[in-house]
């Protein structure tokens, strides 16, 4: 929903994703020629905003299905935006092709991300790169002093979180467990795959000071936006999805948060 607490939890997003990439917008490298960048699933246009930014001469398109009120006037004017559903033909002139395509926790969020791949390797150029970033699994330590521990909250609600959103529009939450065979069989070659974890509930595990610092900051960063979107994600998806009362969904939120 284009609300101000989902622009503040993306901002949040944006900012974890800054740090785990030690400041970049991006870890793939840039083709030599940069003329044409989409963003896909663009949410409140951050990163097409900051791409842009930092690459005047570039054009940049954030494609996603709505916007929030007047997000784009901050934008630098090489930077665009356009409505539309990535899973179906792209809003874009006939002909266009792009040199670097960007998504990011989106393919996760489709009905059928391979749709999705199918449009963005058709709206590649020849030689151009793609980089998505999605979250995986996550994952918990259960023992304690040799003793057995129960897991956190926050796996049972990551996933009432995948359950539902299966059950309201058939998302595949787990999806990043086939990425790397669906984007091979789509056509894409010189495949390239990064994992990175990050402490969230208070567990670091920083190899020097410095690291411990940035894990510190991921921590932080990761509790605040969980927090921030569990109320009304409880609300807009077990009570549909599982029929629950509202008072349920929040009284279940306000426990996983108090977990975290």
């Amino acid at each position: 929903p284009n609300t101000s607490a989902e622009s503040a939890r993306l901002k949040i997003q944006h900012e974890l994703s800054l740090i785990d990439a030690n400041g970049a917008l991006h870890l793939a490298p840039l083709p030599d020629h940069l003329l044409h960048v989409a963003d896909i699933g663009s949410g409140t246009g951050i990163w097409a905003k900051e791409f842009g930014s930092l690459h005047p001469q570039t054009q940049v398109l954030g494609i996603d299905l709505s916007f929030p009120p007047d997000f784009s006037s901050t934008a630098p004017s090489n930077a665009k935006f356009a409505v539309g559903n990535i899973q179906e033909p792209w809003p874009i002139p006939a002909g266009l092709k792009f040199d670097f395509i960007h998504g990011r926790q989106i393919l996760i969020n489709l009905p059928d991300p391979k749709a999705a791949l199918r449009h963005v390797y058709n709206n590649l150029r020849p030689g151009g790169i793609v980089e998505f970033r999605e979250w995986t699994r996550l994952g918990c330590q259960t023992t304690q002093g040799g003793r057995s521990t129960p897991p956190p909250l926050i796996i049972e609600w990551v996933q009432r979180v995948a359950g539902s959103a299966r059950i309201i529009n058939g998302c595949n939450l787990g999806f990043t467990g086939q990425m790397e065979q669906a984007i091979e069989e789509v056509g894409f070659l010189d495949i390239h795959v990064q994992n990175t974890e990050f402490p969230i509930g208070g567990w670091l595990m920083g190899e020097d000071e410095k690291d411990y610092e940035r894990q510190k900051k991921l921590d932080k960063l990761a509790r605040k936006m969980w927090q921030s979107g569990m109320p009304n994600m409880a609300r807009s998806m077990f009570i549909k999805a599982f029929g629950w009362t509202e008072e349920e969904a929040v009284e279940f939120a306000e426990r996983v948060m108090e977990d975290l």
